[in-house]
């Protein structure tokens, strides 16, 4: 683990916050996320925790612009509009925010209100986006969800009529039992509907969830790869179609509304995360030891409420219970493979300015193979992935990180 004196050192730049919300009614068979089930949520306490975390790792990012703040979940959305005027009222009394700082609210669509989504709005949330997944009852139920199809129409229309003018919809396909014909009931329900974005996943069947070991012994049917290349394919091809940017591999937008906070991510900008389970991320001066650093306060959210649950003022700032020095080499990679997952791929020289120019051509050696196989391309200063070299992200990874 880096000592504080190192990983508390960073480069000041515009940052993005993630604000983890653990709880949830029910736990979805697929989700390998952490969350806990909790009736009723301890909000009081947890809020309590949260602002002495805030507070104790302050110093660390005190004096940087917030160009994004994501509420990710678990379920944000059971929480009250006060839990967040309250954590809100904290955050921007000590940061400056972007002139068009973007705030996200995940929200499940049978926990949202007219009066809750107006005072949402009201406190500076000025996107949802919305766990729809398939809009196919028997799929739903499959899914563990606690949603109808009713449920998803009644809460876009919830959402139009207090005026939300930035709707992203997720989607989940290439489940069990999910023909090509089903997938696109759903992107043709997903089109009339007209969100700004479009989160589209393949599920990924996490060991030990009730979806994988259902499928592990073979009580639902395995979803092969070539399925999931096809329903992959039919997504790009039918939301393309309808208007959509294809942006990022599983990510589709109307002109102008990229998922700023999601860009963050994957062009390997700084990020700090509050809450049980939430990882930071960031950049450190040329003399910490490490080129970055991604670290972890705390896991289970009863060690959280512990931690953190003390008087205001009363705690110190404690070391992370998980540290991740990345060094320089393998921060290049990452920017690569993190970039490489944008539909329009990375700017070579100005990773190569950022890094250095003989690690790019290390680079497009160990690519030479993918390049003459049509999965990668390069265009002028662009290296990006083909049509066909985005379904084998995953693989081409590999080659950049061995």
């Amino acid at each position: 683990m880096l000592p504080e004196s190192q990983w508390s050192k960073s480069v000041a730049a515009d940052f993005s916050l993630y604000l983890h919300i653990p709880f949830c009614l029910s736990r979805c068979r697929y989700c390998a996320f952490y969350s806990t089930v909790a009736n009723p949520v301890p909000e009081k306490e947890y809020l309590a925790a949260l602002l002495n975390h805030f507070q104790v790792a302050l110093a660390d990012w005190q004096g940087r612009r917030l160009r994004s703040v994501y509420l990710g979940g678990g379920t944000p959305s059971l929480l009250s509009p006060s839990f967040y005027s309250t954590f809100f009222n904290r955050l921007f009394s000590h940061f400056h925010e972007h002139p068009d700082i973007e705030i996200t609210l995940e929200a499940n669509p049978a926990t949202l209100s007219r009066e809750k989504i107006r005072e949402y709005q009201f406190l500076g949330i000025n996107r949802f986006s919305l766990g729809a997944q398939t809009f196919a009852d028997q799929g739903l139920t499959l899914l563990g969800r606690r949603h109808s199809s009713a449920d998803i129409h009644a809460a876009v229309a919830m959402l139009y009529d207090c005026g939300v003018e930035n709707l992203s919809l997720d989607l989940i396909y290439a489940y069990p039992g999910q023909t090509l014909a089903g997938l696109r009931r759903d992107l043709e329900m997903v089109v009339t509907l007209e969100p700004t974005h479009v989160s589209a996943y393949c599920l990924a069947l996490e060991p030990g969830t009730p979806l994988a070991n259902d499928v592990q012994s073979g009580r639902l049917p395995t979803p092969t790869a070539d399925d999931q290349c096809r329903f992959m394919e039919e997504t790009a091809r039918f939301l393309s179609a309808s208007g959509y940017e294809h942006y990022e591999i599983s990510n589709f937008c109307r002109p102008g509304r990229r998922s700023r906070h999601n860009l963050a991510y994957w062009e390997l900008k700084d990020y700090w995360g509050l809450g049980a389970g939430a990882w930071s991320a960031k950049r450190l001066e040329k003399n910490a030891g490490c080129w970055a650093v991604r670290y972890l306060d705390e896991s289970d959210v009863k060690k959280y409420l512990r931690r953190f649950g003390g008087s205001e003022g009363s705690l110190a700032r404690p070391l992370p219970v998980e540290t991740d020095a990345i060094s320089y080499q393998t921060s290049f990679a990452e920017r690569l493979i993190m970039g490489l997952r944008l539909v329009e791929g990375v700017d070579l020289a100005a990773v190569a300015d950022e890094y250095d120019h003989e690690l790019v051509k290390q680079a497009l050696s160990r690519l030479e193979g993918s390049l003459r196989e049509g999965l990668v391309e390069r265009v002028d200063d662009r290296l990006r992935l083909t049509s066909r070299g985005l379904l084998l992200a995953d693989e081409i990874a590999l080659i950049l990180l061995d």
